[in-house]
């Protein structure tokens, strides 16, 4: 039986680490993807947040996660990138990110978008906060004080999420105001958004959907792959 709706996040080094799957799960177009990385932890990262992708999805789908390949096609550019999914499954829907040495993921039947990133991460310059921040989350963040960095990411990951489920782009991230919904509250009525903190390292992620989404851990995640295998 198809599961709910799901979003995970974890260290790339847990996934690489306790993954069923290898690197042999990818496809052509991801193997060429993950071999321009110059750094190895930039490919670790890419690589893992594919894989878990899968996983996650098979969860979702009741399926083998080594009968799901992952695609990307830019609608723009025809490049090897851009809204992911499954071949041959419209009915699934996913979506994936990663940052240093982190990565996570979504997946369901309704449109999904997930973002996570690190609370050490590089600060936006200050003259692009008016192109990210809708005017209550400029002054939202300007009250913050020291907690500033983790109030832009959580509002920064939630925009980040919902541009991936198809509600806005970067260019209109300043037009949607995320600052005053609650933990596991709704965007425009109509978008779910999970929120969640990580430790070692700090992280923020969000996963936005139509429907709830339901937050897992990794091992709960490959205990149930395994059963259900």
């Amino acid at each position: 039986m198809a599961g709910p709706q799901l979003a995970i996040s974890a260290t790339t080094a847990d996934v690489l680490r306790h993954s069923p799957l290898g690197e042999e799960a990818l496809t052509p177009q991801e193997h060429a993807r993950a071999a321009a990385f110059r750094r190895r932890s930039d490919r670790e990262d890419f690589v893992a947040a594919h894989l878990l992708a899968r996983l996650v999805a098979a969860r979702v789908a009741a399926a083998d996660a080594r009968d799901l390949h992952l695609v990307q096609h830019c609608a723009d550019c025809g490049g090897p990138h851009g809204r992911p999914a499954f071949q041959g499954r419209p009915d699934l829907t996913v979506s994936l990110s990663h940052a240093p040495g982190v990565v996570a993921a979504a997946a369901g039947r309704h449109p999904v978008g997930v973002d996570i990133e690190r609370l050490d991460a590089t600060p936006l310059p200050p003259e692009a906060m008016a192109h990210v921040l809708a005017p209550a989350e400029q002054r939202r963040l300007a009250e913050a004080g020291p907690a500033a960095q983790a109030v832009f990411l959580r509002t920064w990951v939630r925009k980040e999420s919902l541009i991936k489920c198809g509600v806005t782009d970067l260019a209109g991230m300043h037009r949607i105001d995320v600052s005053d919904i609650p933990d596991g509250g709704r965007y425009d009525a109509k978008w779910h958004i999970l929120d969640w903190w990580t430790t070692l390292p700090t992280c923020v992620a969000a996963a936005s959907s139509t429907h709830p989404l339901h937050l897992v851990t990794l091992p709960h995640l490959l205990t149930r792959n395994r059963a259900a295998a």
